[in-house]
């Protein structure tokens, strides 16, 4: 298992107070298990600024050719392990941004695990995901069903949303990153359209 990064600000924020002039304060939870996830989780950070990164950590062995059988199983499964505690509270943020790599055109298991303990604070949210080459309409659409399991049907376009190819990250084409940036910008009042880095 890969070690959990530092975020680039150390420090948690107070309670979000809606009438304060202040930067939009970003949260970015992704899980990486080949680091494709980690590299746009980074790159949002940069420029979105005000932003805090949570690498959200479980507890299985995931390496090598046993490792990817057991995700591909335990997300057809749809299944939920035990995750590390979260080091941020996403309920301090204006808006929190989740990430996740397609597992067999499933949300990676460590990254349901974090919807589901975090549901109900998560409002405002956009969420991306990683992928070989397909399985990423699914993911999302899942990702987006989880924050609202009673409703019937999920409209389309409910949340920011981006689909990256890995070989699209390998090859540092992300210009489809800046609308997505965009829209995560216009989720807040007080977005500002600064670009950080």
């Amino acid at each position: 298992m890969t070690s959990p990064k530092r975020s680039p600000r150390s420090a948690k924020h107070p309670p979000v107070s809606p009438n304060e002039h202040r930067p939009t304060r970003y949260l970015i939870a992704f899980y990486s298990r080949t680091g494709f996830t980690r590299r746009v989780a980074y790159r949002l950070a940069q420029r979105l600024g005000s932003s805090d990164i949570e690498e959200i950590q479980d507890h299985r062995h995931r390496a090598g050719v046993f490792g990817f059988l057991r995700t591909a199983i335990e997300a057809v499964m749809t299944r939920s392990p035990e995750i590390a505690p979260s080091q941020f509270d996403p309920a301090r943020y204006d808006v929190v941004v989740i990430g996740s790599p397609v597992w067999a055109a499933h949300v990676a298991t460590p990254v349901r695990s974090y919807l589901k303990r975090h549901a109900a604070s998560l409002t405002r949210v956009g969420m991306f995901c990683t992928m070989g080459s397909s399985g990423g309409d699914e993911t999302l659409a899942e990702m987006t069903a989880m924050l609202h399991p009673d409703d019937e049907t999920i409209e389309n376009g409910r949340y920011p949303t981006l689909a990256l190819r890995d070989a699209d990250i390998k090859a540092k084409r992300f210009h489809r990153l800046e609308t997505f940036i965009d829209a995560l910008q216009g989720l807040h009042p007080q977005a500002h359209r600064s670009k950080a880095g």
